[in-house]
């Protein structure tokens, strides 16, 4: 699978509020403009970038073509990354409460804190 296929399968999917994939493609570009990087497992397109006050914290944002099983898959090896890269915690924002219930199966409580902002929720996880 070509990653413009990951895109637009994420788009089909998660942005139907969005008219043209395009707005998902301009997004990534604006943010490795911004000092993200990027990185891909299986069919997820994770992008990504230290933040923190020493930055031992991760921020990412997840473009997904697979199932909710394979999105966490790959988002739990991606935190295993994270963690060997020396990461204490990561960070996501997000709009689909879907994907907190995905949090919450997968992560222990005393290591995830999620919590509703004006645009949707904030998942952080202690690694």
């Amino acid at each position: 699978m070509l990653n413009i296929e990951i895109l637009q399968r994420d788009h089909n999917v998660n942005h139907k509020d969005r008219k043209y994939i395009w707005v998902s493609i301009e997004e990534i570009l604006e943010k490795i403009l911004e000092g993200y990087s990027l990185t891909r497992k299986n069919k997820t397109i994770i992008i990504y970038r230290p933040v923190g006050t020493v930055g031992d914290g991760v921020e990412f944002h997840c473009y997904n073509a697979g199932t909710g099983a394979e999105l966490t898959q790959n988002v739990l090896e991606f935190f295993e990354d994270c963690r060997e890269r020396g990461a204490t915690w990561t960070m996501t924002p997000y709009q689909n409460p879907k994907i907190s219930q995905l949090f919450e199966t997968n992560i222990a409580a005393e290591r995830l804190t999620i919590v509703q902002t004006p645009t949707g929720f904030e998942a952080t996880t202690r690694l």
